[in-house]
């Protein structure tokens, strides 16, 4: 019967058309009505989430699904609590059994695209990418690299040995990319530690033919241009550049500072990069600093006309039109958006209930080490405005747990409003806000107005507070 049931499954294809997806699956020792959900991202750009299925397991334990995909994309399959990742093409067709008590050893994937799938359920089981961010374990760089080579050896050799015919060409690229380019990331991890004393983070001092595992990475591999993991491995390589590590004269400000540090790394980009890589990578680069220079127009305008110019990918360019419009609506002087949300007491509350206040908000999270570094400094500016009761300091917590969150505000005892974001609440922030990465701080006067939407945590939000102060 089972076997019928999966012939079933992969007929359907024919019968839905060459863009449906067809997802089925057994799952026994599930919780009852427990939710199936399958997610991707529209692109590497955006990143915004796409919710393809949303079903619940019936009595059986079963479940089925169809939807509609015109794009080849890495997927997270979600049942209950347990999820792994998964490889869909427009072409799929796929039956998946699997026992909840024993996810990741039992998933078994047939039918069309199974192939791929059982290579990505195996490959999880291996664990490289666990296995490899242990760099905390390891004081010697001699002894991280032979632990990492070995370890890169191992996958190599894991991917031949699991080869197979029926792995679809896209699949086959993915996997390749992936397995070339995964341990950038954790080589480059090994470089920083915490400093306990000073909390922060510092890079070790480290030979710097330690930095030769940057030079194994292609910097225009067409097939790769967007793998997550051969984005990460470029961002790590432009992290060491040294034509990029520039120093400011103290007599200049943060906005012309600003604008002579993007304009170098738009520039090196530019020099480096070519065809779909630069697309991607002058694409992305534009995307997290429009915001940054928005208050000069012409140089802003100046830039992104250049970029139209060089970027072949109209996708690209409109996303990067959308986002300089949301940066124009929140330069210096417009309104801040409002939105609402619950304090740790359950209580709703809006942003516009504090008209009348200058409100710094901190976008943080409990999982964000960044955050949590600088929280600290938050907190030592929040208390030079402690007696001002026309300051008020909000920290918005994103895309986080919510019993994390109440127990680490809690045991911190850390001042100030507090509210939660769910994680559709969080996405909304994100656009809202027009940012993507946390902590990121933002800056409103008592007007309710935006004195800076993109407030980077230097000297200059206690100097932008006073003088906020002192508006009427």
């Amino acid at each position: 019967m089972k076997t019928i049931f999966i012939i079933l499954c992969i007929m359907q294809l024919s019968i839905q058309g060459f863009s449906q997806v067809f997802i089925s699956g057994e799952v026994k020792n599930a919780p009852v009505d427990a939710q199936v959900m399958l997610t991707y991202y529209n692109n590497t750009i955006e990143y915004t989430e796409v919710e393809a299925i949303n079903v619940l397991l019936d009595s059986l334990g079963c479940f089925k699904s169809t939807f509609t995909l015109n794009k080849t994309t890495p997927a997270k399959l979600t049942i209950s609590d347990e999820y792994t990742n998964v490889f869909i093409e427009a072409s799929d067709s796929l039956h998946i059994i699997v026992d909840f008590s024993a996810f990741d050893e039992t998933i078994k994937y047939f039918g069309r695209g199974a192939a791929n799938n059982n290579y990505l359920a195996a490959d999880l089981l291996a664990n490289f990418t666990k296995k490899a961010n242990k760099y905390n374990h390891f004081k010697s760089a001699e002894k991280f690299e032979l632990y990492i080579d070995s370890l890169e050896k191992s996958n190599v050799e894991f991917l031949k040995s699991h080869d197979s015919p029926e792995f679809t060409t896209a699949f086959r690229n993915y996997i390749n990319v992936t397995t070339r380019y995964r341990f950038i990331n954790p080589r480059w991890m090994f470089t920083i530690e915490y400093d306990r004393s000073t909390r922060s983070f510092r890079i070790k001092k480290l030979p710097k033919e330690y930095y030769d595992f940057l030079k194994t990475i292609d910097l225009n591999d067409e097939l790769a241009f967007d793998n997550i993991t051969y984005q990460i491995a470029l961002s790590r390589y432009l992290s060491e550049v040294e034509e990029l590590k520039i120093m400011y004269p103290d007599s200049i400000s943060p906005d012309q500072k600003a604008k002579i540090r993007i304009q170098k790394n738009y520039d090196y980009r530019k020099s480096i990069f070519k065809n779909k890589v630069l697309d991607d990578q002058l694409t992305r680069y534009l995307k997290r600093n429009i915001g940054l220079v928005i208050s000069d127009i012409k140089f802003t305008d100046e830039l992104i006309n250049d970029y139209k110019s060089v970027c072949k990918n109209p996708e690209y360019i409109s996303i990067i039109d959308e986002i300089y419009s949301k940066a124009i609506n929140l330069s210096s002087g417009k309104n801040a958006p409002d939105f609402t949300l619950i304090n740790e007491k359950n209580e709703p509350n809006s942003l516009s209930s504090f008209n009348g206040k200058i409100v710094f908000i901190d976008f943080w999270a409990t999982w964000c080490a960044p955050c949590l570094v600088a929280m600290p400094k938050t907190i030592d500016l929040m208390n030079k405005f402690k007696d001002n009761k026309e300051v008020i300091f909000l920290y918005v917590n994103v895309n986080d747990d919510k019993e994390k969150w109440r127990n680490y505000i809690s045991k911190k005892k850390i001042g100030g409003e507090h509210w939660y974001a769910d994680k559709k609440q969080s996405a909304e922030l994100y656009k809202l806000y027009n940012f993507r990465g946390i902590p990121h701080y933002v800056l409103i006067d008592k007007k309710g107005k935006l004195v800076n939407a993109n407030a980077e945590f230097t000297k200059e939000p206690e100097k932008l507070i006073l003088e906020a102060i002192k508006l009427k």
